[in-house]
């Protein structure tokens, strides 16, 4: 046992159970279940590797209870007795490694849509939530009682599949918030009006769980609080807290933020230990346990809130898909080990993503444990990699260890391709961390890597290897835009540390001109974003976007959407406003960030046969980091 962390790995007793450590897996939606919300066995797999990484207890959510209250895009669900049976296959496999399992139960009322759990939302009133489509209906009284009958029967179906606990989902603007917060409950009946009336729907739903599951299984309950007017405030919080504390309820997990779901997943731009303040300060009106979650990635800051008493349980959420041995680490005194998250929120939370289930920049495992299981090759194999980003380097690890001989080549001085551009932006630093985890790599697996080397045909043959990866990476993309390419420089200049002063224009509002445009104006440069398309942020996640529009509002941004690029000068831009051309003036510099083309030179040099090639990464197809280190690991596989 590692003594850095003695009270992260003490034991906590909360009712008739025993953690063996202060660290929980909090509940988080993997998106793996189809559409009636049955676990599968990706889901399965997933658990059952945090399980093995040695937290204390797991807690698996959100689980439906009641398919009008789900958020649809893959959520589990537990609404008929025709679904315990996958989730009893769940709660073995978690068990079986130690670990004690728990299920969240939610409901998500107005903060739904139609398409996605098949009709009109429901909530306490008829009062539609911003952002959202479709408006609610108002529960009536018959309706209620039933949905308080759905949650005692769901959590009769997670007793009866043979978990430990069962956890209220009663945060972050769910149903049974929206009864408690004035902004969206203005009913005059026994569920509405003062604070007795609009928290009667939670006291009714702890009361029926509590028939349901008995008086020994641990009950816990997630609740939050808010700076808008209208919801759930601190003092709120507190006088919930201690009414569920009053009803029975063995430990609350304080969390904060609701829709639009940033602060609820928070991002590089929070602070870590964001929730510590708000849990701290419930602890001290409550006499049970108190767990709190939200970017406590490192154990020397959970080991510190438990000592300071501001805690008693760490929960881990994306800590975990990042790295599922993060407490076996811990435990073993292997801390500096640990793969951090990042906080990016690429593959975890991304809404504007595809593909919604789990997946992880830092962990591409994560979410296809079982399809992406590093095992040895049966054929050892002679690997040349060309380039040492991320794609590279993903490809590079995983064939060392399969037992590949690897050799790397790369023209810098230094691994990582574009990364260090990807972290130059306002609040992007901690991007930083996948570069220094790929040099950890490279140190432990003692792997190959020649710098400054340019690769050529003619080395290709010299090396002759059995398999050939292209990870050359991409190049800024010109538009066809005439004076762009005398006049403009790229996005990518601008953020390696060119000297940029004076007004300027960004042509291109996607990903890369959002940040670079949020990169000067930070330092206090007027700009002005160009984009030909209706919406900026294009590449961005949704709470990226969100908080990159916020920020805009603060700075000299002018965004300029439906605007295309006609013309390009030393020191103005002639545009096309509502059809008819507008000349921009008085400009000092024109950056553009038009996208990214392949560097493809080498494959088309190649001359002679090499028996396995493979271009990837942006050498194939300019996308993001997350593709990239994806596709390096799956070609390491096939070898």
């Amino acid at each position: 046992m590692s003594r850095l962390h003695e009270m992260l790995l003490s034991p906590l007793d909360i009712g008739k159970l025993k953690l063996k450590n202060r660290m929980v897996m909090c509940a988080m939606s993997g998106h793996m279940a189809p559409f009636d919300g049955q676990v599968t066995q990706r889901e399965i797999d997933f658990y059952q590797a945090r399980a093995a990484g040695g937290v204390a207890m797991i807690t698996v959510g959100a689980t439906f209870v009641d398919p009008l209250g789900s958020f649809g895009n893959g959520q589990l669900g537990l609404w008929k007795d025709d679904l315990t049976e996958g989730f009893a296959r769940l709660a073995q496999a978690i068990q079986r490694h130690d670990c004690l399992a728990s299920v969240q139960i939610h409901h998500a009322g107005r903060q739904t849509q139609r398409h996605l759990c098949g009709g009109q939302p429901v909530a306490p009133s008829p009062i539609p939530l911003p952002g959202m489509v479709d408006a609610p209906r108002e529960l009536s009284k018959v309706e209620i009682k039933m949905l308080v009958e759905q949650f005692g029967q769901t959590a009769r179906r997670v007793k009866e599949a043979g978990f430990d606990a069962v956890e209220l989902h009663f945060a972050h603007g769910y149903l049974p918030e929206q009864f408690v917060a004035r902004a969206s409950n203005q009913r005059y009946d026994e569920y509405g009006v003062d604070f007795s009336g609009r928290t009667r729907f939670m006291r009714e739903v702890f009361e029926r769980v509590r028939q349901e599951v008995g008086p020994d299984m641990v009950i816990s309950a997630k609740l939050s609080a808010h700076e808008v007017p209208g919801t759930v405030s601190v003092e709120d919080l507190k006088r919930v807290a201690l009414m569920l504390q009053t009803l029975g309820l063995d430990y609350v997990s304080i969390s904060s933020g609701y829709y639009p779901y940033v602060r609820n997943v928070p991002n590089m731009r929070y602070p870590t230990g964001l929730n510590v303040p708000l849990a701290s300060e419930i602890k001290k009106v409550l006499d049970i346990p108190v767990q709190t979650q939200g970017r406590i990635h490192e154990p020397d800051l959970a080991e510190e809130y438990l000592v300071a008493g501001k805690l008693d349980l760490i929960g881990l959420g994306r800590a975990l898909i990042s790295d599922p041995e993060f407490p076996h680490k811990v435990k073993t005194g292997q801390a500096d080990r640990i793969v951090r998250c990042l906080s990016c929120n690429k593959g975890c939370h991304d809404r504007y993503a595809t593909d919604r289930s789990t997946s992880c920049l830092m962990n591409p495992q994560a979410g296809r444990e079982r399809e992406r299981a590093i095992t040895p090759a049966k054929d050892k194999k002679n690997v040349m990699v060309v380039g040492a980003g991320p794609a590279g380097l993903e490809t590079a690890r995983v064939a060392t260890l399969r037992g590949h001989k690897v050799t790397v080549f790369e023209a810098q001085d230094d691994i990582g391709g574009r990364m260090p551009l990807a972290w130059t932006p306002p609040f992007k630093q901690d991007y930083q961390y996948l570069v220094q985890r790929y040099r950890q790599c490279m140190h432990e697996l003692d792997l190959d890597i020649r710098f400054k080397t340019t690769v050529t045909p003619s080395l290709v043959q010299e090396e002759a290897p059995d398999v050939l990866v292209l990870a050359t990476g991409a190049s800024p993309a010109m538009v066809p835009i005439p004076g762009v390419e005398r006049w403009g420089i790229t996005a990518d200049e601008v953020l390696a540390g060119r000297n940029i002063q004076g007004k300027t224009l960004v042509i291109g509002g996607g990903a890369v001109g959002c940040e670079t445009a949020h990169y000067l104006a930070d330092k206090g440069l007027s700009v002005i974003l160009v984009e030909m398309l209706g919406d900026i942020g294009m590449g961005l996640t949704s709470d990226g976007h969100h908080h990159m529009l916020e920020a805009f509002k603060t700075l000299d941004v002018v965004v300029l959407n439906h605007t295309p690029v006609v013309d390009v000068r030393a020191h103005e831009v002639t545009v096309e406003r509502n059809g008819h051309p507008e000349i921009i003036t008085g400009l000092a510099h024109i950056v553009v960030a038009t996208g990214a083309k392949p560097n493809a030179e080498l494959t088309s040099g190649l001359m002679e046969p090499i028996p396995e090639v493979f271009v990837i990464g942006d050498a194939k197809e300019p996308r993001d980091a997350l593709s990239a280190i994806a596709e390096g690991m799956e070609i390491a596989l096939k070898l």
